[in-house]
């Protein structure tokens, strides 16, 4: 099969079980795969993904989501998060925080002043694009 890429909602209290997981995705020929912890853990320790990534050929990241009540509760949560080298999400059911988001990761890409055209877009609950800023 050819390159594949998925995610994967884990509980990371059994290395047994996610063994046999990820041996299912080797089968189904994934090469990359996003891991994603359950069971509310704020940070994957170190010592846990060299025992994950010891049990596969798979790549495997790691992504933490963060699911904010509103804004505050956003800037407050976010700030343990310097210099943290997983993946950070952000999920919200708020329009408003989600469009405040959009527009300060424009900002913030932008900032880094690499030739590129810096869009922000927002996805509706029908799945239509909305383009929020150019």
């Amino acid at each position: 099969m050819s390159y594949f890429e998925s995610r994967l909602r884990v509980n990371l209290e059994n290395i047994n079980v996610i063994k046999k997981k990820l041996d299912f995705y080797e089968r189904l020929g994934v090469k990359n795969l996003i891991l994603e912890p359950r069971n509310n853990i704020r940070r994957i320790p170190l010592e846990l993904k060299k025992k994950i990534e010891n049990v596969t050929k798979i790549n495997v990241y790691y992504r933490i989501t963060l699911k904010p009540s509103g804004l505050n509760e956003l800037k407050n949560s976010i700030k343990e998060y310097n210099n943290f080298t997983d993946l950070l999400s952000v999920e919200t059911l708020d329009k408003e925080t989600q469009l405040s988001h959009i527009l300060a990761s424009i900002n913030t890409v932008k900032s880094w002043e690499f030739e590129a055209q810096v869009i922000g877009l927002w996805v509706d609950e029908n799945w239509r694009v909305a383009i929020i800023a150019e």
